[in-house]
């Protein structure tokens, strides 16, 4: 049977998708506990003005997200952790392929982590995208060009 993600991008060949979603924090924290697998799950607040607070356990910190995505090879969200102790502690803690801290800066690999493996193939098609908070919601914009079989995009 064919993947449905690639039987969709392959319906989409040629397509341009521009536009905005709302993500709930519930729905990030469904997804987290997803990701997770049944271990421990952070708790993320999402507040205005790109700030959240994310629980981890008994630990809690501040952040701000930044709003520029990375999108190449896959989308990469960073995180400036309102402190460097945490900041610490966390590249310690936490050995994860798809998570890079560097000081305060968190990265999360979107490509690297095994629950999203079958969107692998849609990273390439992004070509850019935009995180901004809003009281309990992310607010995700999304510039997609769907490649055609030739290996071009149209806009």
């Amino acid at each position: 049977m064919t993947d449905p993600i690639q039987h969709w991008i392959e319906g989409l060949s040629g397509s341009r998708l521009e536009g905005t979603f709302r993500l709930s924090a519930a729905g990030i924290n469904d997804l987290l506990a997803r990701a997770a697998g049944g271990g421990t799950v952070p708790d993320v607040t999402l507040l205005p003005e790109n700030r959240l607070v994310v629980q981890y356990g008994v630990l809690q910190v501040g952040a701000r997200l930044e709003p520029v995505v990375r999108t190449r090879p896959a989308p990469q969200i960073t995180l400036v952790l309102d402190s460097m102790m945490l900041a610490w502690g966390l590249r310690l803690a936490v050995q994860k392929p798809f998570l890079q801290v560097r000081g305060r800066e968190v990265t999360l690999d979107l490509g690297a982590i095994p629950a999203l493996a079958s969107w692998r193939d849609v990273w390439r098609h992004v070509r850019a995208a935009e995180l901004a908070t809003a009281p309990g919601a992310l607010l995700v914009r999304l510039d997609v060009a769907i490649s055609n079989r030739s290996g071009g995009a149209h806009g």
